[in-house]
């Protein structure tokens, strides 16, 4: 049986300045936040609450996405 791709998100959280990240334990996660570590971490500036962070290649470039999560 063919084993289905991981395509999750990471899921940041924001409080005050500060962030912190979850995902489902893998190499996609732990390839997600070392892209994420290298852009410079999440701005300061970036209101508290929930957020998906991922990343998806659109031709030869890597976007990268972070959409706040609707309560």
């Amino acid at each position: 049986m063919l084993r289905k791709k991981n395509n999750d998100p990471l899921v940041i959280t924001v409080m005050d300045g500060h962030w912190n990240a979850y995902g489902t334990p893998g190499p996609r996660s732990t390839w997600l936040y070392s892209v994420l570590e290298r852009q410079g971490g999440i701005a300061e500036s970036v209101e508290n609450g929930a957020y998906h962070f991922n990343v998806e290649r659109r031709g030869f470039r890597l976007v990268t996405t972070l959409t706040k999560i609707e309560d």
